[in-house]
């Protein structure tokens, strides 16, 4: 025979199913705004860890795009809490958008900066920004940062460096 559950652990239930229920009524919320706007939108709670649970339910929704707002915390704040962004940033395989949620946004996005390293690996992702820039009607700027030192000991590595800058703008 199982024992009764304490009043404690009864309470704490109760409280726990509360706030489940609190959380599912501001989706819902959020739901209907955005079906009031002609978009189609629908609503989960998770009780897993939060990086995870995003994982997750990017995975189960089969989503094409993974958007977060950023807190913008450092330091300790950071290392305590730590960041549900970079968590889902090198765990997911989905594409990625962080907005800093500390900074008004704009309703349209017009102009989309895309810095490139030379690497295939960077210029993968200009299969996703071609559709969006696209869909979006954006520009794009496409940007290479490599600066020049001042100074090198071996003259034959500053002429490698500079080589490489002339090939960047040649190809960008």
């Amino acid at each position: 025979q199982r024992p009764l559950a304490s009043p404690a652990h009864q309470r704490l239930t109760e409280l726990l199913s509360e706030a489940k229920q609190a959380t599912q009524d501001y989706l819902d919320q959020h739901v209907e705004r955005l079906s009031s706007d002609g978009l189609g939108a629908q609503a989960h709670v998770s009780d897993m860890e939060p990086g995870e649970g995003i994982i997750a339910m990017a995975d189960e929704v089969d989503a094409d795009l993974v958007v977060l707002a950023t807190h913008g915390r450092g330091g300790v704040t950071r290392w305590a809490f730590g960041s549900v962004a970079q968590y889902v940033l090198h765990h997911s395989e989905r594409p990625l958008l962080l907005v800093r949620s500390a900074h008004p946004t704009k309703t349209a996005i017009e102009h989309i900066l895309v810095p490139l390293d030379g690497s295939d690996r960077a210029e993968r992702i200009l299969n996703d920004v071609i559709p969006l820039a696209a869909q979006l009607d954006a520009r794009v700027t496409l940007v290479t940062v490599a600066r020049e030192p001042e100074a090198f000991p071996d003259p034959s590595l500053l002429e490698a460096q500079r080589k490489h800058l002339s090939e960047m703008r040649d190809y960008l």
